[in-house]
């Protein structure tokens, strides 16, 4: 048992020690409020080598929903897509990822309801 346990705890601390972090990136420099879910949602999703992000910000004067990818592992990304354009404030962005398929949802201040988009 005990080397069984060893030879596990090799493998795990072998993969373990084989991640790296990576300089800190900005990814937005608009003058508006940027914020990810308080609530500790899912902001950030990746599948392969796409890495998919959303936010909320108030660049335009109301809070919209952001999303950014990266189609090289987060090495690089492209322009900012805005998903939401009203009046209304939408927060607490969540994001999710499974194959070529991309999700987001989010509250809807407009009706108080909650909009799913992709």
């Amino acid at each position: 048992m005990k080397k069984v346990l060893c030879a596990l705890l090799a493998c795990v601390f072998a993969n373990l020690s084989q991640a790296q972090w990576q300089p800190d990136l900005r990814l937005t420099n608009d003058p508006g409020w940027s914020t990810t879910s308080f609530n500790n949602a899912w902001c950030v999703a990746s599948s392969g080598d796409f890495v998919y992000v959303i936010w909320s910000d108030d660049r335009d004067g109301s809070k919209e929903i952001f999303y950014k990818r990266s189609t090289d592992g987060g090495s690089s990304w492209l322009a900012d897509d805005q998903l939401t354009n009203t009046n209304a404030s939408m927060d607490f962005p969540s994001i999710a990822a499974y194959d070529s398929d991309v999700y987001a949802v989010w509250f809807d201040n407009r009706d108080t309801c909650l909009h799913v988009g992709y």
